[in-house]
């Protein structure tokens, strides 16, 4: 990566990675939504955060799926 984290390579790093750059997107919606009044540009700012949070879970669901599948439940 060009942030100096190094690649990715397992599953468990690249759905780590995902959760990551998931999260950040929802943060970066939520502090743009806190600071504006525009009601349409709130409107797409809580759509995209919300389809952010379906990522997020998303990713959390499989990273379940797959420790299961690991017998790391």
């Amino acid at each position: 990566m060009t942030n100096g984290t190094p690649e990715p390579t397992t599953w468990k790093d690249i759905l780590d990675a995902a959760l990551r750059k998931e999260k950040a997107a929802y943060r970066f919606y939520d502090e743009i939504l806190r600071k504006t009044k525009v009601a349409v540009l709130r409107q797409l700012l809580e759509t995209l955060r919300g389809e952010e949070a379906k990522h997020i879970d998303m990713i959390r669901n499989r990273k379940k799926i797959a420790d299961m599948n690991l017998g790391r439940s």
